[in-house]
């Protein structure tokens, strides 16, 4: 057992909160740099770089194609390109921990459940997503999900499938990594946007009592999830940061943890060796996505503590307005909609 792990408590958790992932968010404060005072233009140069580097994204499209990547095309800023650089050749290497044949066996037990398994993804693991409030509240305002649950369920399907398909975490021709990878500046892009700036020095330049101030959006048209994200104001003492270390582990729960709690609950567990091998796998991508290895859970009974402690946590806290329903019944309701069986519709609720 993990000692960290053992000896989590209230007050480790509470600095986790405030913790996220430097390597990722010091590669995306090198990309965008200093943010203008109020609201940047609709043409401002970080708009244009965050642009940039989703365009780049597309070249990330194998495990191989991370080795010595450079960026391909025209007028892209030498800074923005050697940062990128820097962060792929950093963010691509496995643990010295990850075990290939526990790898390869999760990937095994997720392709034998087959549509069992994309079913327990979507109706056990990312409503779990929704119980932590500041975690539901950053996806509510990415987009306002409860009209574009459809596109969450594929964001979430093209990293998952990636990770568990053969080869996606340690052969060349897999994409797993490549994916973890995009998924993880993303998220330093979500922090970087609300806290207007590198979180790693958020402490110090938000005023003392950690309020980040809503700014005023332009009623001409209606914002970007970019421009939604940057005005929406934020309490660092209260919320943590967007996107914190907490929020990343308790997602890593719900991939790993739930989905196997789920085949419990169903009567198919797996044996405790099979169980470990997926968990284990999970916690590679949990790696290669920043998360700190003291908030990884190695056995089923870790991962029940560990999920109680935050989902208590959690619950605990008053939520005005509150988004989580909203964003429950919306993907009950879309994954009910894709059932194309009469009978089964029920089944996500």
């Amino acid at each position: 057992m993990n000692p960290r792990l053992r000896a989590a408590n209230e007050a480790e958790l509470n600095a986790m909160q405030l913790d996220t992932d430097p390597l990722a968010d010091d590669t995306i404060a090198r990309i965008l740099g200093p943010w203008p005072a109020g609201m940047p233009a609709p043409d401002a140069s970080q708009w244009q770089a965050i642009g940039t580097v989703n365009r780049l994204f597309a070249q990330w499209n194998s495990n191989a194609a991370l080795h010595q990547w450079r960026p391909e095309g025209e007028g892209i800023a030498p800074a923005l390109a050697q940062a990128l650089q820097d962060y792929v050749a950093a963010g691509q290497v496995l643990p010295s921990w990850a075990d290939h044949r526990k790898i390869e066996r999760a990937e095994q037990l997720f392709m034998e459940h087959g549509a069992l398994s994309c079913i327990l993804l979507f109706c056990a693991s990312l409503p779990e997503c929704y119980v932590i409030p500041d975690l539901s509240s950053v996806l509510h305002t990415a987009g306002q999900l409860e009209q574009h649950t459809e596109h969450r369920i594929r964001s979430t399907a093209a990293m998952i499938f990636p990770v568990m398909l053969h080869g996606g975490l340690t052969q060349p021709g897999g994409t797993g990594i490549a994916q973890v990878l995009k998924v993880r500046l993303i998220h330093a892009t979500i922090r970087n946007l609300i806290l207007r700036g590198n979180p790693q020095d958020a402490r110090h330049r938000i005023r003392g009592d950690g309020l980040l101030p809503a700014l005023p959006l332009a009623a001409a048209a209606p914002p970007t999830m970019h421009q939604a994200l940057y005005a929406r104001g934020w309490n660092l003492l209260e919320q943590g940061a967007p996107c914190n270390q907490e929020e990343l582990a308790y997602t890593l729960l719900t991939f790993g943890y739930v989905f196997l709690r789920s085949m419990r609950r169903l009567g198919i567990g797996l044996p405790p060796a099979d169980e470990e091998a997926y968990l284990h796998a999970w916690n590679v991508v949990g790696h290669v996505l920043g998360i700190d290895s003291a908030l990884m859970v190695h056995n089923m009974h870790q991962g029940e503590s560990l999920m109680e402690q935050m989902q208590t946590r959690g619950r605990a806290r008053p939520v005005a307005p509150d988004p989580r329903p909203a964003l429950g019944t919306a993907l009950m309701q879309t994954m009910a909609h894709a059932i194309p069986w009469k009978l089964a519709k029920p089944f996500p609720r």
